[in-house]
């Protein structure tokens, strides 16, 4: 069986509320659910490979601007632009 994210679960591992989890959805700054519907989910494979990405820090001690800055520069993220570079 392949492990899946809901939202809370995702929200807790990263220190955020679910208000700028979907904002950084919307944004593309963090992968779209896996499966979407009630609960949403996420692999377990993907939000553990963002959270490489990050590192150790949490999303509220980076801060608003260190997050995208360091989403633009990453190369993973590009395939959440469909792959263009910018």
């Amino acid at each position: 069986m392949t492990p899946y994210l809901n939202t809370t679960e995702i929200c807790f591992r990263l220190g955020c509320s679910k208000q700028t989890l979907w904002r950084m959805v919307r944004e593309r700054r963090f992968p779209s659910p896996t499966i979407e519907g009630r609960p949403h989910k996420w692999l377990l494979s993907v939000v553990e490979h963002y959270e490489s990405m990050l590192g150790s820090e949490s999303l509220a001690s980076l801060g608003r601007p260190r997050i995208k800055n360091f989403l633009q520069d990453s190369g993973p993220t590009d395939l959440l632009r469909g792959g263009q570079h910018e």
